[in-house]
């Protein structure tokens, strides 16, 4: 800088008057720097959205005794003057490169304009304003008064102390009365992006502030949590009224929050977020089985686990990757109860069949495949083909082979000919089909030739000068005569 000329001329000739000029500078400085953020803190807080989370905003906790509550004014907030309290939505841009280093907000620009803003955009653009003055003003302070290190961030902090106190306390108030988990976390991750931003200028200065806001915001983020799961252990189905096997309202906002929570951590992976999100994941699979557990039949239980899993799984993929732990677990548990719904249903005419083929596929696995093979194994299943088996194949009462001590009907299980799979067989006489036991394959009998229609003779020529020689018309000649003979003259 040029004036850092006459400071060193003060410094070498006038000491007194060079420390009595630094401390007009860090003086006045540091008034103006908190005059300006505490209004413009203030002001910002004018433009947030007026209706926020608040302590009744559970997952567990139902929303329908808070319809009839009007706000003082007596009119209800619009929906753009709303926030979300567990879908993630357009939220998360707040953390993309274009935002977080983007422009930061003017309030009266906003209000003029009547435009509203969550809690973490507010608090993205308060700190980015931090951050780019205080880099600012600690590569100042480092070349006009020529310190470095330790003495750098002694005069940095005497500058800017007073208004990172102001911004300490603002956030305790805020936060201690805040029930908007997403809106916590994003700022986590706001305050992780400007950290790395400031390791990359090689800037320390507002290091220990960062981690202050940390200390302050986890455990805000893990009260918020556990509140969640409280709601949802004190949750009773017998108290909830009609139930069906629709996707339940506690499993639509548990899918929605876990699903922003692992797409805002994905960028910054975090063990202590995967220990909370499991615990949150635990208690929603408790009470689904414990909700499940209402239904009288067993077919009602598994199609309402099965929609909720469903619904959970595939809200969780939309943002999170597929290796994450709570989508591989959902995958799982929704593998599982879909075969066992499957096996629900076809246990009653299939019940044989299933058992059968499960007992084939453990002796094929430890190779007793010869077992298979035996009286037993070849009879088991085309004994009861007739019986329960097709009627389960087809409603009309078609069945399958006929016993063995009874002659099968002539025909029955041929396929077409060509159409064998397999077993030889040439075109006179047709290939086994796969699923037909070799005892009950009949020789079919010999299929008539075709024949091809006759046709009618052709009538007699005329004789020229013969009137005898066409038959007169009658109702007993054939349509060819009757169409043929000439009219009477």
């Amino acid at each position: 800088f040029f004036w850092r000329f006459f400071y060193q001329f003060l410094l070498g000739n006038e000491r007194a008057a060079a420390q009595e000029l630094r401390e007009q500078y860090v003086d006045t400085m540091s008034k103006i720097y908190l005059s300006y953020f505490k209004s413009y803190t203030s002001r910002l807080m004018k433009i947030q959205y007026e209706e926020v989370a608040e302590k009744d905003d559970l997952m567990g906790v139902e929303d329908t005794a808070k319809k009839d509550i009007l706000p003082p004014g007596g009119k209800r907030p619009s929906l753009k003057n709303r926030n979300t309290v567990f879908t993630l939505g357009n939220r998360g841009a707040v953390i993309g490169a274009a935002e977080l280093e983007g422009p930061i907000i003017v309030p009266h620009a906003a209000q003029k304009s009547d435009v509203r803003y969550p809690f973490e955009s507010l608090f993205r653009s308060q700190h980015y304003a931090l951050l780019d003055n205080g880099c600012r003003e600690y590569l100042f302070l480092c070349d006009f008064f020529m310190v470095a290190g330790p003495s750098a961030q002694d005069l940095f902090n005497a500058v800017m102390g007073k208004t990172l106190a102001m911004f300490l306390k603002h956030m305790e108030g805020y936060v201690c009365d805040c029930y908007d988990g997403i809106a916590v976390f994003l700022c986590i991750h706001i305050v992780l992006r400007f950290k790395a931003i400031m390791a990359k200028r090689n800037i320390p200065a507002v290091e220990k502030y960062w981690d202050a806001l940390l200390e302050l915001l986890w455990p805000r983020f893990e009260h918020i949590l556990e509140l969640n799961i409280q709601s949802i252990q004190n949750t009773d189905p017998q108290r909830l009224g009609f139930l069906d096997t629709r996707p339940h309202y506690i499993t639509r906002r548990y899918a929605e929050f876990s699903s922003a929570i692992v797409s805002i951590n994905q960028t910054f992976p975090n063990e202590k977020t995967h220990a909370l999100l499991g615990q949150l994941q635990v208690e929603v699979e408790n009470f689904v089985l414990r909700v499940a557990a209402e239904f009288s039949s067993r077919k009602e239980q598994l199609v309402f686990l099965i929609n909720n899993y469903d619904m959970m799984l595939g809200v969780l993929m939309e943002r999170a990757v597929e290796e994450s732990k709570e989508v591989e677990g959902f995958q799982q548990l929704l593998s599982a109860r879909t075969q066992e719904f499957i096996e629900e249903i076809l246990s009653p005419p299939f019940g044989g069949m299933i058992a059968f083929v499960k007992e084939a596929e453990a002796l094929i696995e430890k190779g007793q495949q010869e077992r298979l093979r035996g009286e037993e194994g070849d009879t088991r299943v085309p004994l009861g083909w007739g019986g329960e088996w097709g009627e389960g194949r087809d409603p009309h009462g078609a069945t399958g082979p006929p016993p063995r001590d009874k002659e099968p009907p002539q025909g029955w299980g041929t396929p077409p000919i060509g159409l064998g799979t397999g077993g030889g067989g040439t075109r006179n006489q047709p290939r086994r089909h796969p699923h037909v036991p070799p005892a009950f394959v009949p020789v079919p009998s010999p299929l008539p030739a075709p024949q091809r229609p006759r046709r009618a003779p052709n009538p007699p020529p005329k004789k020229r000068g013969d009137p005898s020689g066409t038959p007169p018309p009658s109702t007993s000649a054939p349509w060819w005569a009757r169409s043929r003979a000439p009219a009477a003259c």
